[in-house]
């Protein structure tokens, strides 16, 4: 019983992370395909960046220009991240509404009766 409780912990812990690193690659794709020249929400976020980071920082506008696409490409990283944690628990909720029912299947051990994994 233990074995197995281990090699079902392990697969778990595998299949989750192999399922968030696939969904945190998925997310900036469809995240990126909004993102374009002639958005005006874009081209006003690109411009208060970059705005905030000559004022503040003094960079040029090449620099600034620069270090705005850096800072929307982390923030796209993020929500991507977000994103993928929310369906890996969006998952993991699923399975744990289909095993619940298993609890009224297993038998019930009898008290002082412990059950050998033989």
């Amino acid at each position: 019983m233990n074995v197995m409780r281990n090699l079902g912990g392990s697969v778990g812990i595998s299949f989750i992370t192999t399922f968030l690193a696939r969904r945190s690659q998925l997310h900036p794709d469809r995240l990126v395909g909004n993102i374009s020249a002639t958005n005006p929400m874009y081209r006003q976020a690109l411009n208060s960046i970059i705005a905030n980071l000559s004022h503040h920082s003094g960079y040029n506008a090449a620099h600034a220009l620069q270090q705005a696409y850096a800072q929307l490409f982390s923030q796209i990283q993020q929500q991507a991240s977000l994103l993928s944690y929310v369906d890996t628990v969006y998952v993991l909720g699923v399975l744990a509404l289909i095993a619940a029912p298993m609890v009224f299947i297993a038998k019930r051990v009898q008290p002082g009766k412990a059950r050998m994994g033989h």
